[in-house]
């Protein structure tokens, strides 16, 4: 076998044994989805005030813990609707664009942190194509005006 094959099969499997983000986010971006991930879901509470906790209060609460940490990154990091009939998937998740413009699609309520990407944890339900962006602040300003407990 040449050794341009041999480099390439090695360099495919060197990739495929990579974590996901490993292959997608920029390293200090993917430490920033960390830290904002374990804020956000550490003090998650029902933000909109609807009586639910879902992806609606995670989405919200990683926006503004992103927005606090990293204000010269906000519009970096924005909340995104996935919307597909035929799968069931109506979903709230987060689009952070990462130091080489690369966009990074977040699952804000993910169980496993390390394994924080859209298809990680969907699979096949979830569909790019189906993807509604620009309503950050449609999301942001559901919150009821009621104080937290």
């Amino acid at each position: 076998m040449p050794i341009k094959h041999i480099f390439l099969l090695f360099s495919t499997l060197l990739l495929s044994s990579l974590p996901l983000f490993a292959r997608n986010a920029s390293e200090r971006t993917h430490k920033m989805i960390l830290a904002t991930l374990k804020e956000a879901q550490g003090g998650v509470y029902d933000y909109n005030g609807d009586g639910l906790v879902n992806c609606i209060d995670y989405s919200c609460l990683f926006k503004l813990a992103w927005d606090k940490c990293y204000p010269e990154r906000k519009d970096d990091c924005g909340i995104v609707r996935n919307y597909n009939e035929k799968t069931g998937m109506h979903h709230l998740f987060i689009r952070v664009f990462d130091d080489n413009h690369r966009e990074i699609e977040v699952e804000p309520w993910a169980e496993n942190k390390r394994r924080y990407l859209m298809r990680q944890n969907w699979d096949s339900k979830y569909n790019p194509k189906f993807n509604i962006y620009g309503e950050t602040d449609k999301w942001l300003n559901t919150k009821k005006q009621r104080k937290r407990a």
